[in-house]
């Protein structure tokens, strides 16, 4: 009888601590997942604006326009670099869930790269919403900060928020004079 009640005990304990590990295992990977979602988005975008020719940010901080050079028949910049004549952009557009996707390419074909992006800070009651893109200072944009805050759920629908901010340093070469 006391063989079985000891053996009672420590399964009963064994399943809570199984229980709990895997609860904190859940929620450690959203947190993984949200920041990987805003870091590798920022990481992209960083790819591709590092190689534009000029960068205008919108006015709303949701959205910004950019140019790439033409680049000749082996894949490298002509010289002096002219612009390719495609209009590319990068834009945050609302999702039907309550959350908002970050897409870029050209302009009207975007493809996504994360789809997770809230625009309120969650822990700020009230708070306006924040501005994804805000541009250096100067009259050409040689930087662009990005700030990313992206939701995913944890353990029992619990939402978990994590916010990337980076600013990118960009070539812009708009023109060349002699």
């Amino acid at each position: 009888m006391v063989a079985s009640v000891v053996t009672g005990l420590v399964l009963f304990t064994a399943v809570g601590t199984l229980y709990s590990g895997m609860r904190s295992w859940i929620q450690g990977l959203g947190l993984i997942n949200a920041e990987l979602d805003g870091t590798q988005a920022i990481r992209r975008l960083n790819q591709e604006l590092r190689e534009a020719m000029s960068v205008q940010v919108a006015a709303d901080g949701q959205s910004l326009t950019y140019r790439m050079p033409q680049r000749n028949a082996q894949g490298d910049f002509i010289v002096p670099p002219l612009w390719d004549g495609v209009q590319r952009r990068a834009i945050v557009t609302a999702m039907s869930n309550g959350s908002y996707s970050l897409g870029f390419g050209i302009a009207g074909q975007e493809y996504t790269i994360s789809q997770s992006i809230i625009l309120r800070d969650p822990e700020v009651s009230g708070a306006p919403t924040y501005r994804v893109f805000t541009p250096g200072p100067g009259g050409i944009t040689r930087q662009v900060d990005v700030m990313i805050v992206t939701r995913t759920y944890g353990p029992r629908g619990a939402p978990i928020y994590q916010r990337v901010r980076e600013t990118l340093f960009l070539r812009n070469v708009p023109s060349i004079t002699n």
